[in-house]
């Protein structure tokens, strides 16, 4: 697939450039005589790099293209020292990270491992008392408790003081993660990660969910060779919580990952399980749910107790059996949001100050912010944005107030690998760990001025642009609204689920005029377009404040889909940019 910058015939009024990614004329009608589909879901497939032989596997996406579970290092060794500690009966606890995908990991495992009448329970680190990840001061804890094993989830690739503590200590921690190992490994028992072996690289974007799911597909089957007997649990109904892990973990949709989620979507429409029902009903979903809906309106609210409160309500709510204890916890969880949203508004401001004044003193580099009085939940959202807003490798750190450490987290930008840095100082950090992308992080107050300066100078050669001069914009094809029919909007949910790597498709609708714009929200907009036909759709802009969006006739580049409101089915458009239309 190649994309030819071919420039729409439009006066633009804004900053981006509106692009039409080209295909291949003898390619399109080699595709269209082999799939009944219309011209722009084509294009669309074409333009996603789809091989002609796989666009059937690839808008199914079944389970049985899941690969064996014992393809990953250490699989075989920790599910049988589980099955042994099983038929031991002995205590057995999974060890969280504190964000959805840790979440959903470790009840995933805990709810395999108790059909199976494991004395099983499920801790996730309070990071306002614990830390990143796995620690001495969790181990001890959980140890206490009897522990015999800790399997941990999403997590513990970097956990070498925890694992030390658990040989100590007679605990044998199994790791289940998928985050970049460093130079070394921990001393566990076993080490369960498919970036531990390169010729594992169709599956190195698995979640830490996903890393789980394949730790219980590997025990179940297991169960079927000990025993000779099929299971009684159904691994598929624990898809719901793969869905949730895996795309508010950003994982790319390509793979395994977009069978898992393409399924466990389905079940997440399904509303099964009680407190994802509840979680929904907060959030006023109706009908279908996406990917956008998880990202959106469902994780972060599941995030927000891992940030600002008790991560183990998000773990009580995914496993609760009833509507009325459902309900509870996931109003505890939108508290816990309202608390988190103030948290970051307040400490958002006062970031970006201190962000220029970095910027200031030294204009190269990576950009390094510490504040006093900002609650520790919040600092990988201050991270993000302001990465973001100043498109630097950023780290932002806050310090505890019951320890001399500073805890934080480090975002990047422009591919520019940031866990490569940490691992270059670890023996200056307590604790560390994450993607190149997006780490966490915390260290002695005293390794501080040393720590800074590494950082920042590891990016001095970079050359940063704050603002694009004009951002490209692509679309698959041009469409008219006359197009957007039933049996387009079933073909364009074919090609669900949408995230990194299979990104929703964008059109290009030429002229309509705005009927109506009201504001949503702070920051965005909505309202009603009508084209010369008299067709009228229904939009939404998350990108543009219903001040800033253009009055008359406009061009736009949307994305249209199939939403539930009141209960009624309506086709809504989702503007990713609008320009004034201007006929040439």
């Amino acid at each position: 697939m190649e994309n030819y910058d071919t420039q729409f015939d439009l006066d633009f009024d804004r900053g981006s450039t509106w692009l039409l990614s080209e295909v291949d004329d003898q390619e399109f009608v080699t595709y269209s005589r082999a799939h009944n589909l219309s011209r722009s879901i084509i294009r669309s497939l074409i333009i996603r790099g789809i091989p002609l032989e796989e666009v059937d596997s690839y808008l199914r996406s079944p389970l049985d293209a899941l690969t064996d579970p014992f393809r990953l290092p250490d699989m075989a060794k920790a599910v049988t020292r589980v099955w042994q500690a099983v038929e031991r009966g002995e205590k057995i606890f999974v060890h969280g990270d504190y964000d959805t995908d840790g979440v959903t990991s470790a009840v995933l495992i805990d709810w395999i491992l108790s059909s199976f009448n494991a004395d099983v329970e499920v801790f996730v680190s309070n990071r306002l008392e614990d830390g990143y990840g796995p620690t001495e001061s969790t181990v001890s804890k959980i140890a206490a408790l009897g522990a015999k094993i800790i399997i941990s989830t999403d997590c513990g690739i970097t956990s070498f003081n925890a694992c030390n503590k658990a040989k100590e200590l007679g605990i044998d921690f199994i790791i289940t993660d998928h985050h970049n190992p460093g130079s070394s490994l921990p001393d566990a028992f076993a080490i369960v990660n498919p970036r531990l072996k390169k010729e594992l690289l169709d599956i190195h974007g698995l979640a830490g969910v996903g890393v789980a799911f394949k730790f219980c597909h590997a025990f179940v089957k297991e169960s079927l060779k000990r025993t000779g007997c099929a299971p009684d649990v159904d691994l598929r109904v624990g898809l719901d919580l793969v869905a949730m892990g895996t795309v508010a973990d950003v994982s790319p949709m390509v793979g395994e990952n977009r069978s898992l989620v393409k399924n466990g979507l389905k079940l997440l429409s399904m509303q099964g399980r009680p407190g994802l029902l509840a979680l929904s009903e907060i959030a006023y979903m109706e009908g279908r749910v996406t990917t956008s809906d998880i990202s959106r309106r469902l994780a972060p609210k599941i995030n927000a107790a891992g940030r600002v409160g008790d991560p183990m309500v998000s773990v009580q709510l995914l496993k609760a059996k009833d509507s009325i204890s459902s309900s509870k916890l996931a109003y505890s969880l939108e508290r816990f949001n309202r608390k988190r949203r103030q948290a970051e508004r307040l400490a958002y401001k006062e970031a970006l100050e201190c962000a220029r004044e970095e910027l200031g003193r030294n204009s190269l580099g990576g950009l390094f912010i510490v504040g006093d009085g900002w609650h520790p939940g919040v600092i990988g959202l201050l991270a993000t944005k302001v990465s973001k807003h100043y498109n630097r490798p950023t780290i932002v750190l806050c310090r505890d107030q019951q320890s001399n450490e500073l805890l934080g987290s480090g975002r990047s930008c422009d591919q520019l690998n940031i866990l490569d840095v940490l691992n270059e100082c670890d023996h200056l950090l307590s604790n560390f760990g994450g993607h190149p992308m997006a780490v966490g992080v915390s260290l002695p107050s005293e390794n501080l001025s040393e720590f800074k300066e590494h950082f920042v100078e590891a990016f001095n050669d970079v050359e940063f642009q704050v603002q694009p001069t004009s951002e490209k914009m692509y679309a698959d094809d041009e469409m008219m609204f006359c197009e957007l029919d039933d049996n387009f909007l079933d073909q364009i949910e074919m090609l669900e689920p949408f995230g990194t790597g299979n990104n929703e498709p964008v059109f290009f609708f030429r002229k309509s005029s705005v009927l109506e714009v009201y504001p949503l929200g702070e920051r965005h907009s909505r309202g009603i377009l009508e084209d010369d036909s008299g067709i009228r759709v229904p939009f939404v802009c998350y990108s543009i404040s219903e001040q800033q969006f253009p009055k008359g006739n406009v061009s736009i580049l949307a994305s249209p889909r199939r939403v539930v409101l009141k209960g009624c089915i309506e086709i809504q458009l989702f503007i990713v940019d609008v320009k004034s239309y201007e006929n040439p």
